[in-house]
């Protein structure tokens, strides 16, 4: 968490904004308000991710399913992937994925810049960051690539018609 609290007060510096970290627990929560610096405008909260991204423009987040959430309220996401030197160079050797975000994976390119290992430090987060908030185009053409993922999900209700299924066969 350190490098993203870095990047959102670079970020919030130059857009002058109030930004929100939404994060998972309470020690978490504690440690940000103890890094915040006084005067910055960073709020945080624990839990409520939905609302918070429904009301987002943009993200920054660490690669894993959060990042499918960041697609399904079709905010653009800066994502980050940091581990220790031994299992990031274990997973390289037998993970041959092109990308880490399923996002990225389902639709086959780069919709939401990833930073792995030493690229995810503070000043990259917060220039994708930037670009991915004042780029029309590029925020058009992310949009338009997380339509094209929503697509290939299917609709929703999947719990719903795996419980019928079941059901079915047990008749």
């Amino acid at each position: 968490m350190p490098v993203m609290l870095e990047a959102a007060v670079i970020f919030s510096e130059k857009i002058k904004t109030r930004l929100r970290m939404v994060l998972p627990s309470d020690e978490m929560h504690e440690l940000a308000k103890r890094h915040i610096p006084t005067g910055t405008e960073i709020d945080t909260q624990v839990g409520g991710l939905a609302n918070a991204l429904g009301q987002a423009s943009l993200a920054i987040a660490s690669s894993g399913t959060v990042t499918m959430e960041c697609a399904w309220f079709r905010v653009p996401t800066v994502v980050l992937y940091k581990t220790s030197p031994l299992t990031y160079s274990l997973g390289r050797m037998f993970l041959k994925v092109p990308y880490l975000a399923m996002p990225n994976l389902l639709a086959g390119e780069e919709l939401f810049p990833e930073f792995l290992q030493s690229e995810a430090n503070a000043d990259n987060l917060a220039k994708a960051s930037l670009r991915l908030l004042r780029d029309k185009a590029e925020r058009t053409r992310i949009l338009d690539g997380l339509s094209l993922v929503a697509a290939k999900l299917g609709k929703s209700g999947a719990a719903t018609r795996a419980a019928q299924a079941v059901l079915r066969t047990l008749d």
